[in-house]
């Protein structure tokens, strides 16, 4: 039964700690502004998003993306290569958008287009 009490100490201090250094654990939130890419021509752009396609922060979406990436990348005007580079590069968006490929989660309006 010690050893119980000893274990109850030791969470209620470790948490205590956490809670107290968590000020210093937040950062500021600045939003993410792309790099403006002026002298890409649409073949380097679209071979650039093709490889950035590949090579995600997971398996799962670097399959995903890779696929579509094939597939439709050459048949994208520039505005939709566009609005595909900025979908694909948002910090964050790895596991929004494989939520949206398997259906679990609905796609916001902005990215129910072509």
């Amino acid at each position: 039964m010690s050893g119980l009490i000893k274990l109850s100490r030791f969470a209620f201090a470790a948490r205590a700690s956490v809670v107290q250094a968590a000020p210093a654990l937040v950062r500021n939130y600045t939003p993410f502004n792309p790099p403006v890419r002026k002298q890409e021509t649409l073949s380097i752009k679209r071979n650039r998003l093709l490889y950035e396609s590949r090579k995600r922060g997971n398996l799962e979406n670097g399959i995903i993306l890779a696929t579509f990436a094939d597939t439709h990348l050459s048949k994208m005007n520039e505005k939709q290569l566009a609005a595909y580079d900025y979908l694909i590069n948002q910090p964050d968006s790895d596991w929004d958008i494989y939520y949206w490929a398997i259906g679990q989660r609905e796609a916001p309006e902005e990215y129910q287009s072509d």
